[in-house]
């Protein structure tokens, strides 16, 4: 490994740029979750702001909402300087608009505006999330000639945002991810179970924050009669 120096030249000077947003959590085009209006935001500012926003595009100074924001230098983080918001009487979907002003401790003639106003969406949630249906099904026999057995557990997901992943619980107590989670499917495989019966508890959650929960009662069934002759013929 070799070792450089690095020299670098800072000219002096104003700041004539103005400031811009770098991340968004949670990023727009998301969903809240289903019968609720609000949702506590945060934006990463590249440097030291005050921010606002509006539900129309307006000017900075014509915006009616301020934003809690971290202006220290020392408060800066990997994304930028974070500013709060709780965004209300969110319905369907709602845009935001939003522009930022630095240098806070700065008077207000050497400070920098953004001119484009960032825009940001979420929407509601159109219903709840659901488990729409359970493999193996509620009371449904599984039948082999011998143990241990292999059952694929799956777990088929409706509404909410679209897209969820699901854990399961043979107790209802500890609860362990689904080792694939695709978009509305949901898939396990218990390789060593033996006869018995059953009851896995089924868990799903979105982005959103949507939740349901349900079950599956099934029979695990070892064949050990042996086979007879039922008919015979001769030719």
């Amino acid at each position: 490994i070799k070792e450089y120096n690095v020299l670098l030249c800072v000219k002096k000077g104003p700041d004539l740029t103005a400031p811009y947003i770098m991340q968004e959590n949670p990023a727009s085009g998301s969903y809240i979750k289903f019968r609720t209006n609000e949702k506590n935001v945060s934006f990463f500012v590249n440097e030291p702001s005050t921010c606002k926003y509006s539900r129309q595009d307006k000017t900075y100074d014509n915006m009616e909402n301020s934003m809690i924001c971290n202006t220290n230098l020392n408060q800066g983080g990997i994304y930028g300087w974070p500013c709060f918001a709780n965004l209300r009487n969110i319905s369907g979907e709602s845009k935001f608009y939003i522009k930022c002003k630095d240098q806070p401790l700065e008077n207000e003639s050497k400070r920098n505006v953004m001119e484009k106003s960032h825009e940001y969406v979420l929407s509601q949630s159109k219903e709840n999330l659901k488990i729409s249906s359970i493999e193996p099904k509620n009371n449904a026999e599984i039948t082999e000639g011998f143990e241990p057995v292999t059952v694929i557990l799956k777990a088929f997901t409706s509404g909410g945002s679209g897209n969820s992943v699901c854990d399961y619980s043979f107790d209802n107590k500890n609860y362990m991810q689904f080792l694939s989670n695709s978009g509305s499917i949901s898939e396990q495989e218990f390789n060593q179970m033996t006869r018995g019966n059953y009851k896995i508890n089924i868990k799903c959650h979105d982005e959103a924050g949507n939740e349901v929960i349900n079950y599956t009662n099934f029979k695990v069934k070892i064949d050990t009669s042996a086979p007879i002759i039922t008919r015979a013929y001769y030719q």
